[in-house]
């Protein structure tokens, strides 16, 4: 299907519709484990969406370029796409394709032996997602947002035991661990006609 919307870009000469079928082609092969041929799509989708991507679908062709790069273990081009990634999210006010690269960008740190600039881009990465949950009303949509996102928290943890910084590991395993039961808890709006038992209900 997605070949065939490629032809039909092409015949219509849509710079724009062509580099967004190539993304969407660079994705599908990155889902199929097949980084090389995706990265292939995506760099060729750069080359369409360059200056005419009034949707910015660049930021996603940096990231899966950049995950592309990190599976083909080409982690310098993986670096480069990621930082363009978050440079391009940054200009569209858009935070998914932020905290994603940065959680990369600090596994990449990690394998490289530089654990302090591991720990930053974690931190920048934690500090975008609970930014983003934070805008959340409704607390089974925070808990539902958050799935899939406590690996980064993991991350962390296991990053700070590492460098012995351990009452900083404790501080973002309660912050992974408590997150969303404060949030369904600040919802909740306890309260009692009895001051003092509403400063009981405060302080429990």
């Amino acid at each position: 299907l997605l070949e065939q919307s490629l032809q039909i870009a092409k015949e219509l000469k849509n710079p724009q519709l062509i580099g967004t079928v190539l993304r969407s082609k660079g994705e599908n092969l990155l889902r199929m484990n097949k980084p090389a041929e995706a990265a292939k799509q995506l760099e060729d989708a750069l080359g369409y969406l360059d200056k005419r991507d009034v949707w910015l679908h660049r930021r996603w062709c940096y990231l899966n370029l950049g995950e592309s790069y990190m599976r083909l273990n080409k982690d310098v081009e993986a670096k480069r796409s990621f930082q363009s990634a978050i440079e391009v999210a940054a200009k569209a006010g858009d935070p998914q394709p932020q905290w994603m690269p940065h959680r990369d960008l600090g596994r990449i740190a990690e394998k490289e032996g530089d654990n302090q600039k591991a720990f930053e881009h974690y931190a920048k990465a934690i500090m975008i997602i609970e930014s983003m949950r934070g805008k959340f009303t409704d607390p089974g949509l925070k808990a539902l947002f958050m799935k899939g996102k406590l690996r980064v928290y993991e991350r962390m943890i296991q990053l700070l035991q590492k460098m012995q910084r351990t009452s900083e590991a404790l501080h973002y395993l309660e912050r992974a661990r408590a997150r969303v039961m404060l949030d369904m808890l600040a919802e909740k709006g306890f309260s009692s006609k009895k001051q003092e038992e509403n400063e009981l209900l405060t302080q429990e």
